[in-house]
């Protein structure tokens, strides 16, 4: 009897005992998963965003090295282009400078031109109004002015310049062109056929030098009386010459001009 009680004793002992491991098995688990549900777990929306401030701020490290680079580009950039002005600026003043030093002559001082015969003007410059022809018995324009002198008197050159062209011209008779400084030209024409030796195309004359003589040979004036008919262009247009010449030289032909 004694013997089944303690075996009874030690049974109940035994399943406490056990109980109480399998309690403390299950506290320990327990504790386990609380811990495991403490720690902190991203959802996909908190990756998301974490991810797009890691972007944001790599983004933010990129610009300002763009910026940086942008910024030391457009410095050597302006750095160049103040380069090449300095350059083209000291270029310009060495090509004035280089102007300066070769300037022509006939722009330091203007060409002045000269009677080329001491005579009367009969026929003045008329380019838009036609003037009566004795030769050809018509109203034409007048594109120089006639100057009146005895057969033969000596003409010379206005000015200094080039001879430009000898012409044998049927209703002029013999001329000579002489190109001056600036675009002016001046014509003598109804010259005598013979010329000095010298006045040839492409010589060059000074001012007052002997080019011919008054003759007779424009057939278009045959009936006026032995003059020099003389006229200048400016540029290719046809000018009035007796606003070419010096004051002087207009004082002198105003006293003899026919009207």
């Amino acid at each position: 009897m004694e013997q089944s009680k303690n075996k009874r004793a030690n049974n109940m002992l035994a399943f406490v005992i056990a109980l109480s491991v399998v309690a403390i098995v299950v506290i320990t688990m327990f504790t386990m998963a609380s811990k495991r549900e403490e720690v902190p777990v991203e959802s996909s929306s908190d990756s998301q965003i974490t991810s797009k401030i890691k972007q944001t701020i790599l983004d933010g490290n990129n610009s300002e090295k763009n910026t940086e680079k942008n910024s030391i580009a457009n410095n050597e950039s302006s750095q160049s282009e103040s380069k090449k002005e300095t350059k083209s600026s000291e270029t310009a003043k060495q090509e004035e400078k280089k102007n300066e030093a070769v300037k022509p002559t006939v722009s330091e001082e203007k060409e002045s031109f000269d009677l080329p015969v001491v005579g009367t003007v009969t026929k003045e410059y008329s380019i838009d109004t036609p003037v009566f022809s004795i030769t050809m018995n018509d109203y034409r324009a007048h594109t120089g002015i006639d100057i009146s002198c005895e057969e033969g008197s000596g003409v010379s050159a206005c000015a200094a310049g080039v001879v430009k062209h000898i012409v044998n011209d049927p209703m002029m008779g013999t001329g000579v062109t002489i190109e001056h400084a600036d675009g002016v030209c001046s014509s003598y024409m109804n010259l005598n056929e013979t010329l000095p030796e010298d006045i040839i195309v492409g010589a060059q004359v000074e001012k007052g030098q002997l080019i011919g003589a008054v003759g007779n040979s424009a057939i278009v004036e045959i009936a006026s009386e032995p003059h020099l008919h003389f006229e200048m262009t400016l540029s290719g247009a046809y000018v009035d010459p007796l606003s070419m010449l010096e004051e002087k030289s207009i004082s002198v032909m105003s006293e003899n001009i026919i009207d």
